[in-house]
């Protein structure tokens, strides 16, 4: 007689949305500029008058609802300056890119990568098991990516004990992050896009022996026919980005920089093994390029499979990876054969989840050419994530107690989620601040409205908020490739200031 095992499956989940403690919507910030500004104005009121109060009252009260006012999840302030943004670069010709012997750039210059990519360069290094490894470098920001490529097996027929061994090694990997020496971020990408059948039509032409019988040739014909309609090519990447004057002593030494990346490459290789990445090895220099060329290029994926399949890889340079043309519009960005949108997650799951939750939007969509999701992470060394840990707590347990009714749920929830954290990160866990992105290509501009509702459902399935990236398009796209480009080195205020407000 057997009974049914009691055991659940684990669930996950525990994050914050890091915020700081003021009045109602209000970050800390801006609770002190309301304070200033009621002290500013009951004191015009009294040597001025009622009327330069109002007048004063006016300037302060103008900012504070432009940072206060949501819309759509974002401050009204927020809302404006990318509107504005986008208009400047509307006017400047910003938004379009073209190359080619009819335009002003040189000849020589070849198709560089636009926009926020443009002044990125390759370098390459070697590591300790003789691998040749791709560095991308950004001079300006003296950063340094490292690209892993890992071909997992995925969870099919596989126990959920395995599973589990596999969340908890990847837990694992996000923890080293923290310690890391230099790391200012990592970028996982998974990348799919239907089969071209290219590979598998070459492995049988090439193992085919005339002597087969005839009904085993017509049963593999008819396999290499129909597999690419039911297959994907699937690819995921890891992107680990470096900053070089944190790893050296002398960060603009680009030669002791590298020997330092490729000395450190294989512990985290080792590392995403454990977490499931299957074979894990990094993507040389010569690879790079045509990983960013087949994603402004989608059409030539076959050309590059096909390739690849006989032996015979495409080499590029890095100059060679961009489009020949491409133009940024408010909702979607179109780049040669074509048009992209992304998506940018605004609320993760709420609750716990098991750890199966991302499947429905990591797995191939018939409706896109190509489809990226990216997780990208930034990390806090253990001393940062003590502090952020005791602030989240000092701040959940003040917005829960700030109201005069009785504390909500959803209040006490946070409270217990900030306390959790902070007892865990005492015990030795590391604090990741994460976002997710998602990109999808379609072939054809007409269907792109059907592909925006795919991806709506997608998310759904997942249990995520998605808001299309309106405005930064370009940028949004470079941010979902596997090139290390990370938007908070990059912005114009620092994460710290924007927390407060």
């Amino acid at each position: 007689m057997s009974t049914a095992s009691s055991e659940r499956a684990p669930l996950y989940g525990n994050w914050i949305k890091p915020r700081s403690a003021g009045i109602g919507p209000l970050g800390l910030g801006s609770t002190v500029a309301v304070f200033i500004g009621l002290v500013i104005v009951l004191i015009v009121s009294m040597t001025a008058g009622g009327w330069a109060a109002l007048v004063v009252a006016a300037v302060f009260a103008v900012p504070l609802a432009l940072a206060s006012i949501p819309v759509d999840g974002r401050p009204l302030a927020v809302v404006m300056a990318t509107q504005g943004g986008w208009l400047l670069r509307w006017m400047r010709r910003g938004h379009q890119y073209r190359t080619g012997a009819l335009t002003n750039l040189p000849i020589s210059a070849g198709r560089p990568l636009p926009g926020v990519l443009a002044r990125t360069k390759i370098l390459s290094a070697v590591d300790g098991y003789d691998n040749s490894v791709g560095v991308i470098y950004r001079p300006g920001k003296n950063l340094y990516t490292v690209v892993l490529r890992c071909t997992a097996d995925g969870a099919g027929l596989v126990e959920r004990e395995v599973v589990d061994n596999w969340v908890a090694g990847y837990g694992g990997f996000l923890a080293t992050l923290g310690a890391e020496q230099g790391l200012r971020g990592a970028t996982v990408v998974v990348d799919t896009a239907p089969d071209t059948g290219t590979r598998l039509r070459g492995e049988y032409e090439r193992t085919l022996s005339p002597e087969a019988p005839a009904v085993a040739q017509a049963v593999m014909s008819e396999v290499v026919e129909r597999y690419p309609a039911a297959s994907s090519d699937n690819a995921v990447y890891v992107a680990l980005t470096y900053a070089g004057r944190e790893l050296v002593r002398n960060g603009r030494d680009t030669d002791a920089v590298l020997t330092e990346i490729a000395r450190q490459v294989p512990g985290l290789a080792a590392t995403l093994i454990d977490a499931g990445g299957g074979d894990v090895e990094p993507v040389s220099a010569v690879e790079l390029p045509a990983i960013a060329r087949v994603a402004y290029d989608p059409a030539t994926h076959a050309h590059f499979s096909a390739a690849t399949a006989a032996g015979d890889p495409i080499e590029l340079d890095w100059s060679e990876a961009g489009p020949v043309a491409a133009e940024e519009a408010w909702r979607s960005y179109r780049h040669d054969s074509g048009t992209s949108m992304t998506w940018e997650m605004t609320r993760a799951p709420a609750g716990t989840v098991y750890s199966h939750v991302l499947a429905p939007l990591l797995a191939p969509h018939p409706a896109f050419v190509r489809k990226r999701v990216a997780l990208i992470y930034r990390p806090h060394d253990p001393g940062e994530a003590t502090r952020v840990t005791e602030r989240a707590s000092n701040t959940a347990s003040f917005t829960a107690k700030g109201g005069k009714g009785r504390v909500s749920a959803s209040a006490e929830r946070v409270v217990m989620a900030a306390e959790q954290a902070e007892r865990e990160v005492a015990a030795g866990a590391g604090v990741t601040r994460f976002a997710l992105m998602v990109t999808v290509t379609v072939g054809d501009e007409t269907t792109l409205e059907e592909a925006a509702a795919a991806v709506s459902r997608l998310g759904q399935r997942s249990q995520l908020t998605l808001r299309r990236c309106y405005g930064h398009q370009a940028a949004a796209f470079a941010t979902t490739l596997p090139v290390g480009f990370l938007p908070w080195e990059h912005a114009v205020l620092p994460t710290s200031v924007r927390d407060l407000l």
